[in-house]
């Protein structure tokens, strides 16, 4: 799934080489992979597999994973949880310690996710690398998915679409040096095409949704979008300058003079006395009304709740007004 997913990320860009490096045989792999994802599915993409661990530095030397733009350590599946963490983390200092820190200003580092699938390895791993290193703990993930999917089951279709790239829009998170200093009120203007939902800040590791709209958006802040898939991180920008929205009032005074001058209200307003205790709050006031009615029509005998009773034709007439509010 990794693989396949790689692929339809890097589709629009005529496809990206992924080298992959397992205990297993590379002949082995090439058959396994060359019936699990055909060529006609790789759009332009390249699998090279090479035998060794990562555990040795020269292996990864042999698969140039220094100067790699990205590196994904998967957690061993045939391990228990603790074991499994060891190993990634292990491999994760090793990768650490082969490229010099030359500055935050410096590129050659590339990005590294960590599967982790114990809660306690990732402050372990904060701890011991560097800020290029993310750790994804999948099993806390996977926790809070289904939590999720049994309180509110349309959560399965939204979380895979958001995560799949095979969709027209999907959830990115993308260092955008352009907006830094920004507030996050004016994102929405920048990305016409997108949904900004908030911001990722990678040195403290923490995502924040939905920010107040007059913060300003730091120089190592990543942003959360819903954006199209079409076009590759590289070539999608903000706007220079953002779009000018006409005003509330500029609106209205449109709507006014397209409507021959006036704005007319459509329906009845409620004017009983539940309307004057609650003011302008229709919803609250036809609500107390039924509620006041049901109530007389439960004091008197039933026939009064027929239709042409007293009753019946006071709940007829609060349904209406309620209605039109």
């Amino acid at each position: 799934k990794t693989l396949e997913q790689l692929c339809f990320a890097h589709r629009n860009e005529g496809g990206a080489a992924v080298v992959v490096m397992t205990l297993r045989q590379k002949l082995e792999m090439e058959q396994l992979f060359r019936r699990a994802i055909p060529e006609s599915e790789r759009y332009g993409s390249r699998f090279v597999f090479r035998q060794g661990n990562p555990l040795i530095s020269d292996d990864l030397n042999m698969v140039a994973a220094t100067r790699a733009s990205t590196t994904i350590v998967v957690s061993d599946a045939s391990r228990c949880p603790e074991e499994a963490d060891a190993q990634s983390l292990r491999c994760a200092i090793l990768l650490d310690e082969l490229v010099p820190d030359k500055g935050d200003d410096d590129k050659t580092r590339g990005h590294v996710i960590i599967e982790m699938k114990t809660s306690n390895a990732v402050p372990l791993l904060r701890y011991s690398c560097s800020e290029r290193f993310t750790a994804v703990p999948t099993a806390h993930l996977n926790a809070r998915r289904l939590a999720k999917m049994i309180c509110e089951p349309f959560i399965a279709t939204v979380s895979q679409q958001i995560m799949d790239y095979r969709m027209a829009s999907c959830m990115f998170v993308e260092h955008v040096p352009e907006v830094a200093g920004l507030p996050f009120g004016e994102m929405a203007y920048r990305f016409p095409d997108a949904i900004v939902m908030g911001v990722y800040r990678g040195k403290s590791g923490q995502a924040r949704l939905n920010p107040p709209i007059d913060y300003k958006i730091g120089k190592s802040d990543d942003l959360i979008l819903l954006r199209p898939t079409t076009m590759h991180s590289s070539h999608y920008k903000p706007l220079d300058t953002p779009i000018e929205v006409p005003s509330q009032d500029e609106w209205a005074q449109q709507k006014r003079e397209a409507m021959g001058g006036t704005i007319t209200a459509l329906g009845p307003p409620v004017r009983d006395s539940a309307a004057r205790i609650y003011g302008r709050n229709a919803a609250a006031a036809g609500a107390a009304a039924i509620t006041a009615a049901l109530s007389t029509m439960n004091g008197k005998p039933a026939a009064s709740g027929a239709p042409g009773g007293n009753g019946y034709k006071q709940v007829q007439r609060v349904q209406a007004q309620t209605m039109w509010s």
